[in-house]
């Protein structure tokens, strides 16, 4: 079982976005899903209170849908801010990946192209472990100016 290099030293902050907290194990696209790496997810997925259902798909096919409460699983429901917890994860992957070099990678060399023609100099300091805090080190207040 491989685990995200990234969640290792952020796992209290994975326990407090929930479900993403399921995803830190996982398979590469060679490696077939273990059944007991799934019977693990919905083990702990049933001791989640909040926690209403567990989908896990894998290229388009559904593997394991269970509904622990809530609305049926073919309703819709407000997942309110499960998208922060998909980002953390997919973020994570990537730095496994090399897409990212880490946390501390700044993010204005990725966005040079995005960016306007003069930028404040604190935009250089912003890294990808600002975006997935929500926290900024410039000034409170400050809003990047828009190109």
């Amino acid at each position: 079982m491989r685990y995200i290099g990234f969640m290792r030293p952020w796992r209290r902050r994975a326990a407090l976005v929930g479900p993403a907290a399921l995803a830190v194990p996982y398979a590469t696209r060679a490696q077939p899903l273990e059944p007991a790496l799934l019977g693990r997810a919905l083990e702990t997925a049933a001791g989640l209170t909040p926690l209403h259902s567990l989908i896990v798909a894998r290229d388009g096919r559904i593997l394991v849908a269970r509904r622990f409460g809530g609305p049926p699983l073919d309703r819709r429901a407000n997942i309110k801010s499960v998208s922060k917890a998909v980002i953390v994860a997919l973020v994570g992957i990537a730095i496994d990946r090399g897409v990212f070099t880490g946390l501390d990678q700044t993010i204005a060399p990725l966005l040079a192209d995005r960016l306007p023609r003069n930028p404040d100099p604190r935009l250089h300091a912003i890294t990808i472990d600002h975006l997935l805090s929500i926290c900024c080190p410039c000034a409170p207040g400050w809003i990047a100016p828009r190109a």
